[in-house]
């Protein structure tokens, strides 16, 4: 459902009809307009306008209510002649997240022409809307910190549309380590904004001992299992393309946030652990490496799979819907914490080589028999939708990493058979196909996740038991899950 937010609503004409016109307004305001929308709704999303001009007739033989809905029905017409035409008085943004990216992409490029857009989406409270042009940086991170869940997705974002040294010289070393730790705020990290400070004190030479010939390691480097999973995190990582391939030398904590976002990206149930500061360091050091003379460099915008850089997004770019027969297993989201998920997997030293997407969308197929490329077992996993596996794909599940994989999958088809009340059922993985065995679409971006369903396929049974709720931000996956019925 789209949410329009007009600020002022005037209208001109004879003085001797002054006061009915402002009658009929408060009329099209009250009641028409948002009948007028339900007959030719806009695309979903938040939408905001700065003026918008409609002509409008008023014959005073006509009643009032015949005229109020023809000025309702001219008003929807003409927002969406003003969508057709991009004009620069209609912004929409299909959540919080596009706004955000377009507020960091905008500012980084010294672009405050839709400050206006910002300031009523709420993204500059008490600012001036014409005073954004001053501490650009500021402006920025007080944004963010109201949505800290949301600055992994908007950076890869904002990466798309201006590039890494415009980023850069908006934030600035500290500006990027603030990024870093909201980062790992949201996604439940432990210890990373003391991990930063050693960063910064091994810089200024506070912390004895811990400079090497290629700078501060207040870390040991990553070995054995965080080795594996450093080179993972890297491979996979948008960030840590960027990062690379850049011609920037960023000071160490600079270095070092850069390496927090990369594993909030790539694996963010890895902050949530004590050995964080093994799994930075790996990351670090990763970052730190320059691409060999002569090697091709990816550019600094996004560039997909065997292709060129991608051009920059359209601020209201649509993701692409992936179909799958399996689009209510994101619904056990909402039994994870009772079976346990995903502290089974990521406390389990058995597993303990393997990042968090690896082990849950082994899981995720144990659940159900969907493919490894299903969007919804990818979405569980948190996983890109569609998903290139990494080359040389990691190595098959050993026997004892198979018997964990198990013992979870086990515990949680229990834990939603006895959300549903279904404890008793001779065999709790059917029961779990039957809930997720449902067609779907899943449109994926960075840091949000929309899995489309059809209205007709709402069950009561589930309904009841608040499987279908809309998860929201989920830290250990790194992204934002809804349900969208319709």
């Amino acid at each position: 459902m789209s949410s329009l937010v007009v600020d002022r609503m005037t209208a001109t004409g004879p003085a001797e009809l002054q006061a009915r016109t402002r009658g009929l307004l408060a009329g099209v305001a009250d009641r028409r307009l948002s009948d007028a929308l339900r007959r030719s709704p806009l695309p979903e999303g938040d939408w905001y306008l700065r003026r918008l001009d409609v002509p409008l007739a008023l014959d005073p033989a006509r009643p009032d209510p015949s005229i109020e809905e023809a000025w309702a029905a001219a008003v929807v017409d003409a927002l969406h002649a003003a969508l057709r035409t991009r004009s620069a008085d209609v912004v929409r943004y299909r959540h919080r997240v596009d706004a955000l990216v377009d507020l960091v992409a905008s500012l980084a490029g010294g672009d405050v022409e839709r400050a206006w857009a910002w300031h009523r989406a709420g993204l500059l409270p008490g600012a001036d809307p014409g005073q954004v042009g001053g501490d650009r940086a500021a402006v920025a991170l007080t944004a963010l910190r109201a949505a800290p869940e949301t600055v992994v997705a908007v950076l890869v974002r904002a990466l798309s549309r201006v590039g890494l040294p415009r980023l850069h010289r908006l934030w600035g070393s500290s500006g990027w380590v603030t990024l870093a730790e909201l980062a790992a705020t949201a996604m439940g990290a432990r210890g990373v904004d003391a991990l930063l400070q050693r960063y910064a004190d091994a810089r200024s030479g506070a912390v004895p001992g811990t400079t090497r010939d290629d700078g501060p390691s207040p870390a040991p480097a990553a070995a054995g299992a965080w080795a594996e999973r450093a080179s993972g995190a890297v491979g996979s990582s948008r960030l840590a393309a960027a990062f690379r391939a850049s011609t920037l030398r960023p000071d160490e904590p600079t270095t070092a946030a850069w390496a927090v976002l990369v594993v909030a990206e790539a694996d963010p149930a890895a902050l949530r652990r004590a050995d964080v500061a093994a799994a930075v360091a790996g990351v670090v050091d990763a970052v730190s490496e320059r691409p060999a003379r002569g090697a091709t460099v990816v550019s600094e915008t996004r560039a997909g799979p065997g292709s060129g850089a991608a051009e920059p997004e359209e601020l209201d770019t649509e993701p692409e819907r992936w179909p799958t027969v399996w689009g209510g297993l994101p619904f056990v989201l909402a039994t994870a914490a009772e079976a346990g998920v995903p502290d089974r997997l990521t406390e389990d030293a058995t597993l303990a080589e393997r990042p968090l997407s690896w082990c849950l969308h082994r899981v995720a197929t144990r659940l159900v028999p969907a493919a490894d490329d299903d969007p919804a077992a990818l979405v569980l996993a948190g996983l890109p939708v569609p998903f290139e596996p990494p080359s040389p794909a990691p190595r098959p599940p050993g026997a004892d990493e198979a018997a964990r994989l198990d013992e979870v999958a086990r515990a949680w088809v229990a834990a939603t058979a006895r959300r549903l009340e279904r404890e008793d059922a001779e065999d709790p993985f059917e029961v779990v196909r039957d809930v997720a065995l449902r067609r779907g679409e899943v449109a994926w971006e960075p840091g949000w996740v929309d899995v489309h369903l059809r209205l007709d396929d709402v069950d009561v049974d589930v309904r009841r038991a608040g499987l279908d709720l809309d998860p929201g931000w989920v830290p250990w996956l790194g992204t934002v899950v809804r349900f969208v019925h319709g």
